[in-house]
């Protein structure tokens, strides 16, 4: 087995993590991360409906009338150099101020038996959208482009909204 990179732990972490799923060993593990391929967008749509379904409660939600409630906001991500995506010196109340940051702007879905992350997207600021050959360089597609934080809600919301119980839920956003 080769363990990665000569970190302390490292090699433990990786056996725990494989054990935890119910694996003896690590390799299936290592092989669905470092190696195959899947659609992330189709994924997400997957992961999101069995979510939504598991925290149905029935109409006895968190929000007004027993309605569940879909939470939109962002965060920000400390993040420094030039090629993870999206990063730049920009505002971010998660950390305070403006600093080389991600922002993701993430939605969850909250009800009387729980609440989940069920869609994301990442913020491209414009210097970034601007730079196609830097996007192209970090897997960035190219149909991706500049678009603002409300703008990615929206865009979330149109995805998230089929999946969710008909005249059940209401939609919150922070800011």
């Amino acid at each position: 087995m080769h363990p990665g990179p000569a970190l302390p732990g490292v090699a433990q972490e990786r056996l725990a993590a494989a054990g935890y799923g119910g694996d003896a060993e690590p390799w299936g593990q290592q092989h669905l991360l470092d190696r195959s391929r899947w659609d992330v967008d189709e994924l997400r749509d997957f992961t999101r409906r069995y979510v939504i379904d598991g925290l149905d409660d029935g109409g006895r939600g968190a929000g007004p009338g027993g309605a569940g409630v879909l939470v939109v906001d962002e965060t920000g991500f400390a993040r420094k150099g030039r090629t993870s995506v999206g990063v730049a010196r920009q505002y971010s109340g998660t950390l305070g101020g403006v600093f080389p940051c991600q922002i993701g702007v993430m939605a969850a879905s909250a009800t009387g038996r729980g609440q989940a992350l069920v869609d994301r997207e990442i913020y491209l600021h414009r210097e970034w959208a601007g730079d196609r050959s830097r996007c192209r360089a970090a897997h960035v597609p190219d149909s991706v482009g500049f678009a603002t934080k409300p703008r990615l809600a929206e865009q979330m919301i149109a995805r998230i909204v089929p999946d969710l119980p008909e005249d059940r839920v209401w939609v919150a956003t922070a800011h």
